[in-house]
């Protein structure tokens, strides 16, 4: 995070992350969720509720892909 501070085009970080992490959500390349909800947690606490919003949502739409799939 301390690197983030630096970046000062935070709008192309963010799509570029957001890029990434779709990539690592379907290639089930991640480290864990829990690592990457971490990260989103520290963006949100330096950016705000709507920097991160997208990100959220994408991890919320995987889990639930996750247990609906689990249900079939």
């Amino acid at each position: 995070m301390t690197v983030f501070k630096y970046i000062e085009d935070k709008d192309m970080f963010q799509a570029f992350f957001h890029k990434m992490l779709c990539k690592r959500l379907v290639t089930e390349a991640s480290a864990s969720e829990e690592a990457e909800r971490s990260m989103i947690a520290k963006l949100k606490h330096m950016c705000g509720f709507e920097y991160t919003s997208k990100l959220e949502r994408l991890l919320t739409d995987v889990a639930l892909s996750r247990d609906n799939s689990d249900i079939f």
